[in-house]
């Protein structure tokens, strides 16, 4: 097997390009079931994707996506309660070479119910379900993997609303198939999270926001014969700042604050830096709006420990004639990830990533539970790092299409 040097840390941001992410979001009345209304969609979406396997050099074809959706809310001032299935059927048609193994069947599902949901005193539940299956050039078949993350929150706002505190707990895990030779990158995570909103204007408000995140990997991974662990972390991320309007038409998000992987083993060493992020938007008029930013963070890297990114990122968004949008969006993200684990047969040398992002779409709502749109996202990862002679580095561009029935 070959050395997984990408699959490795995908778990970056930005380091996968969507095939159509510019979706209108048309839906129709839905069909009412008591006090429920349930909504019932079909999505097909086809494109040409040039980098089918993230490699260098790439492989390219055609591919198809078929997603079924269902929506289905229940309002209650008791026990408010949605849900939110979308299937995908994907498709590579072999257009130039064969690429059917590929082919496969993903998903998600989300459900969530609050318990006096208009109340100074809310309870919510939660669940978020993937599962999906991306081709890679590094590894045995697909980087195929089920992720879950359940969860619990209590919100209290007392007075008049102003202020709201927040306390939340999830339970995070992430399993990868057997096939993909990725067993050392399970996973499983406990999240704590606090958060403090006071709002000392009618659109503007000061954040407190803390978090934890016990992750631990039960097994141990094995490539090129050689054996090695992934680096278990108790991180925590804690900021302050400021979000909502300046002026009528400008609104900004400031949040600074600190974060610290806390790594178990010191073997790919600490993040332990300030984070936090700026984002400026402004709506030029109900139909524009332009949005600028630059945020710092950190997540966990399998075999790095961590991967820290700096992003800076831009937006712009046009709507005309009331149903026709327009988007055009960018980033910049630098990622430097931590040391190696011990004994993996690769360079101890500093890993950092630059991955550059373009997209741009057009979405057309024909009817108010059909649209139509065109999409296309490009992708370019440079990096510093090679393992075992294999370059991690690639280019990837997708374009294409879809129609999108949401009654």
């Amino acid at each position: 097997m070959r050395v997984p040097t990408k699959s490795i840390a995908p778990v970056v941001v930005a380091a996968v390009v969507a095939a159509f992410p510019l979706q209108a979001a048309a839906e129709g009345p839905g069909l009412l079931v008591g006090e429920s209304r349930l909504h019932l969609g079909l999505a097909v979406e086809g494109g040409y994707d040039n980098n089918v396997t993230f490699s260098s050099p790439a492989v390219a074809d055609a591919v198809l996506h078929i997603k079924p959706m269902l929506k289905m809310d229940v309002p209650s001032e008791k026990v408010a309660f949605n849900l939110a299935l979308t299937g995908d059927v994907t498709r590579y048609l072999s257009v130039s070479e064969d690429t059917s193994s590929y082919s496969t069947v993903q998903g998600t599902a989300s459900t969530s119910a609050v318990f006096n949901p208009k109340g100074r005193f809310n309870f919510s539940l939660r669940d978020d379900f993937t599962r999906s299956s991306e081709p890679r050039y590094d590894i045995a078949g697909t980087f195929a993997r089920t992720h879950n993350s359940a969860g619990a929150a209590f919100d209290f706002r007392p007075g008049g609303g102003a202020l709201s505190v927040g306390l939340g707990y999830s339970f995070v895990f992430d399993f990868f198939d057997e096939g993909t030779g990725l067993s050392g990158g399970d996973s499983y995570s406990h999240q704590p999270s606090f958060d403090v909103r006071w709002k000392f204007f009618p659109k503007t408000s000061f954040v407190l926001s803390a978090s934890g995140d016990l992750k631990r990997y039960p097994n141990t991974q094995e490539t090129l014969g050689v054996t090695y662990q992934n680096t278990d972390m108790n991180a925590i991320r804690a900021t302050v700042g400021l979000v909502g309007l300046v002026t009528p038409k400008l609104s900004v998000t400031l949040r600074a604050g600190y974060g610290n992987t806390m790594a178990v083993e010191s073997a790919s060493g600490d993040f332990a830096s300030a984070i936090g992020m700026a984002e400026l938007g402004y709506d030029m008029t109900l139909q524009t709006r332009f949005s600028l930013g630059y945020s710092r963070d950190f997540q966990p890297a399998l075999l790095f420990g961590y991967v820290g990114v700096d992003k800076f990122y831009a937006s712009a968004r046009q709507g005309l004639f009331g149903r026709l949008s327009l988007q055009l969006n960018g980033a910049v993200a630098l990622q430097a990830y931590g040391t190696p684990a011990v004994g993996q047969n690769l360079p101890a040398g500093n890993r950092n990533d630059v991955v550059i992002t373009v997209g741009a779409g057009a979405d057309y709502e024909i009817l108010s539970w059909l649209s139509v749109g065109v999409a296309d996202n490009y992708q370019k990862l440079s990096t510093s790092f090679t393992g075992a002679g294999v370059a991690a580095k690639y280019d990837k561009n997708v374009i294409g299409g879809y129609v999108k029935v949401m009654y």
